[in-house]
């Protein structure tokens, strides 16, 4: 694993202008007796990818701010086909909301 020691202060300043924040694949580490900070990208598992300053873009960025792929999933309503009727109507699909969907109960 790669990682890179930085000043606390230097990272709080320059947190504006930095997406590793808001990512799900970024890991910070504060140590309190030196008050140092290791910053590490830890997209690829076995490879953590050491930073040197804050990133301004990324082309494996991940929000970790909005809702993901599970959350979302809970929320959407599902749409079934109709077994009464054939076409592409509103007549033909079966609306069905999150608090109904057999997928998304636990078997408890």
């Amino acid at each position: 694993m790669f990682i890179i020691i930085s000043d606390k202060a230097r990272a709080a300043s320059d947190s504006s202008k930095n997406l590793c924040l808001t990512c799900w694949d970024y890991r910070a580490i504060t140590y309190a007796l030196t008050d140092q900070e290791e910053r590490l990208c830890v997209n690829i598992p076995d490879k953590a990818l050491r930073l040197r300053g804050p990133v301004s873009r990324c082309t494996d960025y991940r929000d970790k701010t909005k809702p993901g792929k599970y959350e979302m999933d809970k929320m959407a309503w599902a749409i079934e086909p109709s077994k009464k009727r054939v076409g592409f109507g509103f007549e033909s699909v079966k609306f069905v909301p999150p608090s109904e969907r057999k997928d998304l109960k636990s078997d408890s």
